[in-house]
């Protein structure tokens, strides 16, 4: 049973979401402390692929209350977090991002049934302003049949 932490919300709303896989993250001992308290803004992040690694940039860790008063002087709450992902997943990723307007997003953040940090990995692809409109209308109408029952 794994516990989210953080969901990406702007991702579903800006794109369309197909192919998604789990992969691990890389982390300080202070970052991850800052992670399982739940101090992750993933508002303006994205998934990179340079080389054969996969990065996540943008994503805001900041430090917990308990760290800000201890040792962790050097903590950088906008470091490029490496995933983990195989090198068949990276092949599979860089040439399906090779399409123009499609992007690496991260979904979400959960701990996992062993205790270690995970994230969602999802293949993006644009959507246009009448997609957007559409999804609100559909979300609202959802909306009013449930108040009425």
């Amino acid at each position: 049973m794994k516990k989210l932490i953080s969901n990406n919300k702007k991702a579903s709303f800006d794109y369309f979401l197909s192919d998604c896989l789990e992969a691990g993250m890389v982390l300080t001992g202070a970052e991850t402390k800052s992670i399982v308290s739940g101090n992750i803004s993933l508002k303006e992040s994205y998934v990179r692929i340079i080389g054969t690694e996969v990065f996540l940039i943008g994503a805001q860790v900041t430090p917990s209350q308990n760290l800000v008063f201890s040792s962790y002087s050097n903590f950088d709450s906008t470091r490029d977090k490496k995933l983990l992902l195989s090198k068949k997943q990276i092949k599979k990723y860089s040439k399906m991002t090779q399409e123009i307007g499609t992007t690496l997003i991260l979904k979400d953040v959960y701990v996992a049934d062993n205790g270690k940090i995970k994230c969602t990995v999802c293949l993006g692809k644009g959507k246009k302003n009448y997609d957007k409109r559409e999804v609100i209308k559909q979300r609202d109408l959802t909306r009013s049949v449930k108040e009425e029952y």
